[in-house]
């Protein structure tokens, strides 16, 4: 089973949730998130039985669709418009499920329900019911959440595992906080990251500027699960881990461009970047200029 399909069970049978043809699987096998996928829900009404085991949180991208769900001898009409989310629990049976599709096009995430042990700790107090779901709601963290994944997963992952890592953590945890009664303590909410622990982490991030580096590496340093260390390493620095990263590879990248002479090209490479045309986006983005500008700086 290919790691980055979402499967479901229909009447027994493990099927694809659907074809995929909006996406490329070799773009999307540099993704190192969530798993994912791009669907269009075809424009035909359709009625099954669906289960799933994970969680799936769903953003409606585009089109519209109406839904009739069935369960027992109660029925609810659902419609659907860009923008609205459905949170589908897991590990439940949703008998009769009638679809009626108008172009509707969706991206849907797989929420692996493992996360929660990684949650759970001292700092850390989980309600004690399972994961609920909602058919319809909107929620505009979330959805920011799943554009930004989405469109890293168009551009083929140029920001590379710390920063995939950081968006699917950040979703994870936003789903489980208003679904799955994650709830921080204020110890949690007080906690920040030690000098010492500070100093290890950016001496891990100096060290690996042009490696793969994700939250693992990073956690493990400030002796901290990954899922505790994003939250705390924001409270502490006012960045995310991969803001830091950035920053860090473009100081160097700026010092390389300024007091070598070497290609654009093997200076991205050395800073961690994917590709020059990445580098020189970033540069854009992020300081206002091109990296031929910075090269011709005094």
């Amino acid at each position: 089973m290919d790691r980055h399909q979402i499967w479901v069970e229909k009447n027994g049978h493990t099927q694809l949730l659907s074809a995929t043809p909006d996406y490329a699987l070799p773009r999307l096998a540099r993704w190192t998130g969530l798993r994912m996928g791009r669907f269009t829900i075809a424009d035909e009404t359709q009625e099954r039985q669906v289960y799933g085991p994970q969680a799936v949180l769903t953003l409606f991208i585009g089109g519209q669709a109406e839904s009739t769900l069935t369960r027992g001898l109660r029925r609810r009409q659902q419609a659907y418009r860009a923008g609205d989310l459905i949170c589908f629990p897991g590990d439940v049976a949703m008998q009769r499920v009638r679809w009626r599709s108008q172009q509707a096009r969706i991206v849907s995430v797989e929420i692996d329900r493992t996360l929660l042990q990684h949650f759970e700790g001292d700092d850390v107090r989980m309600a004690p019911r399972p994961l609920q779901g909602e058919s319809c709601f909107q929620d505009a963290e979330l959805a920011g959440l799943v554009r930004g994944m989405w469109r890293e997963v168009q551009a083929g992952s140029p920001h590379g595992r710390l920063y995939a890592e950081t968006l699917s953590v950040g979703l994870a945890r936003r789903v489980f906080e208003r679904f799955g009664g994650l709830r921080a303590s204020p110890g949690e909410q007080r906690a920040r990251l030690s000098a010492t622990q500070l100093r290890r982490v950016e001496d891990c991030l100096r060290t690996r500027l042009d490696q793969p580096i994700g939250l693992d590496d990073l956690a493990q340093a400030a002796g901290l699960s990954r899922y505790h260390f994003a939250r705390v390493y924001k409270a502490s620095t006012g960045q995310t881990p991969y803001q830091r990263l950035l920053a860090l590879r473009l100081e160097r990248a700026c010092a390389l461009l300024r007091d070598t002479a070497l290609p654009a090209a093997e200076v991205a490479l050395a800073c961690g970047f994917s590709s020059q045309s990445h580098l020189a986006d970033t540069c854009r983005r992020v300081l206002g200029c091109t990296s031929a500008e910075l090269r011709r700086a005094p």
